[in-house]
């Protein structure tokens, strides 16, 4: 869970909602919750100490002076190819607009300047715009960007114009693409390649209008390398080109960044033992943070919120974090929410995954999802107002601990599909499930889409947890099971322990106003009340997940996310 203020995380299950989060199932925020120490300090906030011998960068500076304080590099394009393997690259405050590539034998510490602002930017200002038909188009637009070749199926019917990578914003507002001149209105933009013009349908008078003439920001290749304190915005990026900012090599750290407004991936990190701390990753079109084919990634304390802005199909890939074939991943203390797909999202052959100890809450589908993977820990995360709370998919061996679930669509799911005939091994313990008002799905879903598999053959376990049901009408199955080519359906926790051997230890309220499991989750505190009956009920932990956790191993707890 995201930690407050160094001092005991149990602190931050007190997760205030922000106004937004109150009158929209979405909010559109950037902002940790009020207490929470996730996401990267402001631009101009951070103030990393200079070595000696550091090189310097400046928007007023000259590619061919020394490359010192006194006489600084213009780019940092210049930096990456004369500052030597070890230096570190000190970049003054401004916007750079530059697609920068860093060598793998080239070893750089990339970082602002404290106290200074600093913004690698895809875009720039457009002007000298003329009136139209009442609307305003710019002549001599020359920016290309690649929308052939993506992958099936990643754009939706509804939203065609996802494919294009184009962009463009007006006072710092997104503008939606349309495919035709015809279509330009207020709040829009159309890009007439044949005729080299740009069209919007804003006045741009003494208003700031932006565009993308960049696909791509930084990409560095060299192991050992460290960028921090900086913003990357507006970037082009077409999907077949991964993030903006692209993380190739192995041992780097990524901290206190900001990463907004790329067409498709925020960021790609394709190295091992990559230390992705305390950045804020939002409002990008397509993916937030996309991950492949890593080992031992450590993603702690970012904020990711917003991503899928361009409404990519959500289940192929988009939303806050996607990662496929990554090994030994540590996902904790982040706040993951308002994405427009899953939360945190592992799949493909992932191996050894932990999520623990992270807020996801206001995901149009799941808040926490293990697909196609082997070996998960999820445990200590609070996961709200999702589609589903945690799902687990078409995968083996996961350990769900100390969960709270609270007024998601469903609490939990655990399926098998057609693709896999080995999906076994779900632990579900201690966990906290809540229904919201008006929701027909079980509050536990356990399902062989393919009609193989009952759910004892898929090793479903499910024990110690405490339920709540608002209104047993509106939320009429308690926990549904599969029984092969059938379903079992269960009305409520005594029909479950009188029929199976699950659910002995754990227990339920049902048809009462007040959550008996939360302080106040209008409030977004998601904390025990003194007095409640999930209070010390929960099973002992296991050394593994107590050690994950900072707990004692062995001793009854309480249930929920501790």
């Amino acid at each position: 869970m995201p930690k407050l203020c160094r001092s005991s995380w149990r602190a931050a299950l007190l997760l205030p909602i922000v106004a937004a989060a109150l009158v929209s199932c979405a909010p559109r925020t950037s902002v940790a919750p009020e207490g929470v120490a996730a996401g990267a300090l402001p631009l101009g906030a951070t103030a990393f100490a200079i070595p000696a011998g550091a090189k310097f960068i400046s928007p007023f500076g000259n590619d061919a002076a020394a490359g010192t304080k006194a006489a600084p590099w213009r780019t940092l394009g210049k930096a990456a190819t004369s500052a030597p393997s070890g230096s570190t690259v000190v970049m003054r405050g401004g916007t750079y607009n530059e697609h920068v590539y860093v060598k793998p034998d080239r070893r750089l510490t990339i970082q602002s300047y404290p106290g200074e602002t600093v913004w690698m930017s895809g875009s720039k200002a457009v002007t000298g715009w003329v009136a139209d038909g009442g609307d305003w188009r710019k002549d001599g637009w020359t920016a290309r960007f690649d929308h052939t070749n993506l992958p099936n199926p990643l754009v939706a019917p509804t939203h065609p114009m996802a494919a294009y990578p184009d962009q463009a914003w007006i006072d710092g507002a997104r503008l939606r693409q349309v495919g035709s001149r015809g279509e330009v209105g207020p709040g829009t933009f159309f890009v007439d390649e044949g005729a080299s013009r740009l069209w919007i349908g804003d006045n741009p008078a003494n208003r700031s209008v932006e565009a993308s003439v960049l696909a791509e920001g930084l990409e560095i290749h060299s192991p050992g390398s460290i960028v921090r304190g900086i913003g990357f915005k507006n970037y082009a990026n077409p999907v077949n080109r991964l993030g903006s900012v692209k993380l190739s090599g192995d041992n780097m750290v990524f901290e206190n960044n900001h990463v907004s407004g790329a067409a498709s991936s925020g960021v790609s990190v394709l190295g091992n033992n990559v230390r992705f701390i305390s950045n804020t990753v939002t409002d990008n079109g397509q993916i937030g943070v996309h991950v492949n084919g890593t080992s031992g990634i450590r993603v702690e304390n970012n904020i990711l919120s917003m991503n899928n802005a361009e409404r990519f199909i959500t289940s192929s890939a988009a939303g806050g974090i996607k990662l496929t074939g990554a090994a030994n991943a540590m996902i904790r203390d982040n706040v993951v929410e308002g994405n427009r797909g899953h939360g945190v999202w592992f799949d493909h052959g992932s191996r050894n995954a932990t999520m623990i100890h992270n807020v996801a809450r206001y995901n149009d589908s799941a808040g926490l999802f293990f697909e196609f993977s082997t070996t998960a820990l999820i445990a200590g995360n609070v996961s709200t107002n999702n589609v589903a709370g945690i799902q687990v998919g078409e995968s083996n061996a996961a350990q769900v601990w100390n969960n709270t679930l609270i007024d998601n669509t469903y609490g939990f799911k655990g399926y098998k599909g057609y693709q896999t005939d080995s999906t076994v091994g779900f632990l579900f313990r201690n966990n906290v499930i809540s229904s919201p008002d008006a929701s027909h799905l079980p509050l536990l879903d356990n399902d062989d889409v393919s009609g193989q598999m009952t759910w004892t053959e898929m090793g479903w376990d499910s024990d110690f947890n405490a339920f709540y049901r608002p209104s047993s009408t509106d939320t009429e199955f308690f926990e549904v099971l599969s029984n092969g080519a059938g379903r079992l359906h269960y009305k409520s926790l005594k029909e479950i322990q009188d029929a199976t051997t699950l659910e002995t230890n754990s227990i339920s309220v049902d048809n009462h106003r007040i959550d008996p499991y939360i302080e106040n989750g209008a409030s977004g505190d998601y904390r025990l009340p003194d007095d409640s009956p999930a209070k010390g009920r929960g099973a002992p932990l296991p050394s593994f997940v107590a050690d994950a956790l900072g707990v004692r191993a062995g001793v009854r707890v309480d249930m929920g996310a501790i």
